[in-house]
């Protein structure tokens, strides 16, 4: 079971660093639609921006090392399994620090993903 606490750590790295990304992306205001320079985004880098992006990248690759820990020691389709769960912990991370809201549906379908990698681990 080593595989699953490093499995578990690189998805939750994951899920901290996609939330990072997220705040990067809102800090920055890019436009959804259409072209933009360089040098638009670049002059919007500010010290914070700068800070969260250098945290992204290094919890991105201290979850890339671990998981590829479990991949050495896991069952590579469990191992996916457990990481493609980080979608639920941001999901999580995201109603208790951004606000997000999400419907019925969504918090069922993301229960029955929880419960499926239960199911797979049991």
């Amino acid at each position: 079971m080593k595989w699953l606490v490093l499995a578990l750590l690189a998805m939750c790295l994951f899920a901290v660093s996609d939330l990072l990304l997220k705040v990067i992306v809102t800090e920055l205001s890019i436009p959804k639609l259409g072209f933009i320079s360089i040098s638009s985004v670049i002059s919007k880098i500010d010290l914070k921006v700068a800070s969260f992006a250098v945290l992204t990248v290094v919890l991105s690759l201290i979850g890339v090392y671990f998981m590829l820990l479990a991949f050495q020691s896991g069952e590579v389709a469990l191992v996916t399994a457990v990481l493609s769960m980080s979608t639920v912990v941001v999901a999580g991370l995201a109603m208790v620090f951004l606000g997000d809201r999400f419907s019925f549906k969504e918090v069922v379908a993301m229960a029955l993903v929880i419960a499926s990698i239960l199911l797979l681990m049991s």
